[in-house]
């Protein structure tokens, strides 16, 4: 029941009249397509739209109740402001402003491995035996492998090829790929750099136990594609099943397998529907929790496009890590000419055996010993030891810290904020006319971002950053 107005111009006088706006767009959510009106020699004229024509993104922000909403801006040379209107069953629910700025360019971060990873860990639904079947295909597969080099590959849609066959395929380009493990499960896969001492599939899913050969890497890893679309009720019931494996790990009933093995849940979740109650009911139950990640060269975080569709990019993919592992890095990679219709989904990760969120491997490179504070700022810059970890900072040197610099081009005021940007950990810009009352810029920053210019606020105008929680 939800269609959105978009009135590019501001200009009520151009596009459908409706709710106070002239919209250059219509989006119906339900049937996932629009019309696009413009005036013509005969009047006001409309022509129907796809996703693809706006650049339009979607995806639910953590329970499937609340969407972020982002579409192509107007070309240069147009408006400097536009409106939207939101309906749900033909009721007006509300209308926003957008302005629009020159102030960001595309990110362009490089994949390399985050400092201080232990274990980078690949999710990739290959398309229905995409690989390693197809041979044209194969070549961009194999470029992918080669520039994300992961110790794990969480493979889905593998459907008529055995784990030792896959595994012998990507071990051509790379060839530490010496395990594999899946076969049971319907079209998961592990290619694991380490050896896979327990495999437990279970038709949607399948658990492995990967431990490195001197015993310091050793997880269990949970592969699942649960079912699509219309099938809510299956997609639940496989979720819970999954919760359930990893309470029977919890609980030792895993025969050879410790029961505090840390878990790292990966695959394509396909949480397409009303999936709220279901997913957060396995992160209570598991404390799993998802690692947020974005393209590298955008601000988006979709893993699934196909623009033939009618449905638009969105995220399907997910990797969840639980107790006992910390996030350097998560990111999602495109190539040049996507093999897939699935993009591939990478995570960074380090072992934290003591538990207090900050990786061993961190903690012995900076201090030579585990056990230190996260809250504790030894250096006195402001950031704490887990701020430090996440910004890639060193813990013991106070110059080495994010700085925010002002500087005047025009009459205009132009920030920027230096720092080392691996495009995880954002900041929000606050300022203020008086040091007291702090208003936030719309946004959030990266550092590595372009200089932000804004529009001079009088005499005097305050700004800080800050950093924000994950």
């Amino acid at each position: 029941g939800v269609v959105i107005y978009y009135d590019m111009d501001n200009d009520p006088s151009t596009g459908l009249p409706v709710h106070g706006l002239g919209a250059e767009v219509r989006w119906d959510a339900g049937l996932r397509s629009g019309t696009s009106y413009a005036a013509g020699p005969d009047g006001l004229t409309g022509r129907t739209i796809r996703h693809a024509d706006l650049g339009l993104r979607a995806a639910p922000v953590l329970d499937s109740r609340d969407f972020e909403l982002s579409i192509r801006r107007p070309e240069a040379g147009g408006a400097g402001a536009g409106r939207v209107a939101v309906e749900w069953n033909g009721q007006l629910l509300g209308v926003a402003s957008a302005t629009y700025r020159e102030e960001r360019v595309a990110r362009s971060l490089s994949p390399a491995r985050a400092p201080h990873t232990d274990l980078r860990v690949l999710a990739y639904n290959v398309e229905r035996d995409r690989f390693p079947a197809s041979s044209t295909l194969r070549p961009r597969f194999f470029a992918e492998f080669e520039a994300l080099q992961p110790d794990v590959i969480c493979f889905t849609e593998i459907y008529n090829h055995s784990a030792e066959t896959t595994r012998a395929r990507v071990a051509e380009v790379l060839p530490y790929m010496l395990h594999a493990s899946g076969d049971g499960s319907t079209d998961s896969r592990i290619v694991s750099r380490h050896p896979i001492l327990f495999s437990e599939p279970n038709g949607s899913f399948h658990g492995a136990r990967v431990r490195s050969e001197d015993g310091s890497i050793d997880v269990m890893i949970i592969t699942a594609h649960l079912r699509c679309c219309d099938r809510d009720d299956l997609r639940a019931q496989q979720l819970a099943d999954i919760a359930g494996l990893v309470g029977r790990l919890r609980a030792g009933h895993l025969s050879g397998v410790p029961a505090d093995l840390p878990v790292i849940l990966a695959g394509d979740l396909n949480l397409v529907r009303r999936d709220t109650a279901a997913f957060l009911d396995l992160q209570q139950e598991t404390a799993l929790r998802p690692l947020p990640a974005l393209h590298l060269d955008s601000r988006d975080d979709y893993t699934w496009r196909r623009d033939s569709e009618s449905f638009s990019p969105g995220r399907l993919d997910y990797i969840l890590a639980g107790p006992g592992l910390v996030k350097r890095r998560a990111f999602v990679y495109t190539s040049p000419v996507p093999p897939s219709d699935h993009l591939p989904l990478v995570a960074d990760l380090a072992i934290d055996a003591d538990g207090n969120g900050l990786g061993d491997q961190w903690e012995r490179f900076y201090f030579a010993q585990v056990g230190q504070n996260p809250e504790a700022d030894p250096d006195g810059d402001g950031f704490s030891n887990a701020d430090e970890q996440r910004l890639d900072t060193h813990p013991l040197r106070a110059a080495d810290r994010p700085q925010l610099v002002a500087e005047t081009v025009g009459g205009a005021t132009r920030l920027r904020l230096i720092g080392r940007g691996n495009g995880n950990t954002a900041f929000k810009l606050w300022r203020s006319a008086d040091l007291v009352v702090w208003e936030p810029v719309p946004g959030r920053w990266w550092p590595g971002d372009a200089p932000l210019t804004l529009a001079p606020e009088g005499a005097a105008v305050f700004f800080r950053a800050r950093l924000e929680t994950e």
